[in-house]
């Protein structure tokens, strides 16, 4: 972890990374969450994507094979 910007960041392990998004009052919470640790992609870019970009129509719970980033 980092400590008064010294050193270097550790990564969480994924066993805290699923209680972590468990916690999550809102599916959205937990969607936004596993696509960045899935991705590594910074929050900003994530906050873009759009329905469309992540799942095959906006009924179904399909996860498309890629995710598109603008």
């Amino acid at each position: 972890m980092k400590k008064n910007r010294i050193g270097k960041a550790s990564i969480i392990p994924d066993a805290i990374a699923d209680k972590i998004i468990k916690r999550c009052k809102y599916p959205w919470q937990q969607t936004l969450l596993a696509i960045l640790m899935y991705t590594g992609e910074r929050v900003g870019a994530v906050r873009l994507l759009r329905v469309p970009d992540v799942y095959v129509s906006p009924a179904s719970h399909i996860v498309l094979p890629e995710i598109t980033f603008r």
